[in-house]
């Protein structure tokens, strides 16, 4: 199978919308490209997979087929050999230990905490603002 080129409309043929928001870019161009996908970057090519489905299976089902690219391995020197850069059995311990962090119940309570934690710099910010106008 092979996957259709994203066509880009701006000059140097960058996608400035995958910039923007990678999901809404994939979203959209799904109905063009299909639910998987390629773009240039410089001189590389990205491939975007549009449909959660083809995502889990990525991710989840069969990453052993799906490869990291190289520039991992140059990013392995600035964040070690962690979840992001890790393959195989490494990746799935890693994976498996993470995996809980993610559950229904513990991101409500990471929400409730990311709220608590914005509110008191709102509150902060708006003192800030309020000494420096007087």
């Amino acid at each position: 199978m092979t996957a259709p080129k994203y066509q880009s409309k701006h000059w140097l043929g960058l996608p400035t919308d995958f910039f923007k928001n990678n999901a809404e870019f994939a979203h959209k161009n799904e109905s063009v490209y299909g639910n998987f996908f390629w773009i240039q970057l410089l001189m590389r090519r990205l491939y975007v997979i549009a449909h959660p489905t083809v995502i889990r299976h990525v991710l989840q089902v069969n990453p052993e087929n799906y490869p990291k690219s190289p520039a991992y391995h140059e990013l392995k020197l600035a964040l070690g050999e962690g979840l992001v850069t890790s393959e195989g059995a490494l990746w799935r311990h890693q994976r498996k230990l993470i995996q809980p962090t993610f559950y229904k119940k513990q991101l409500k309570s990471l929400y409730a905490s990311m709220g608590e934690v914005v509110q008191q710099y709102m509150t902060k910010l708006q003192h800030r603002i309020k000494e420096n106008n007087t």
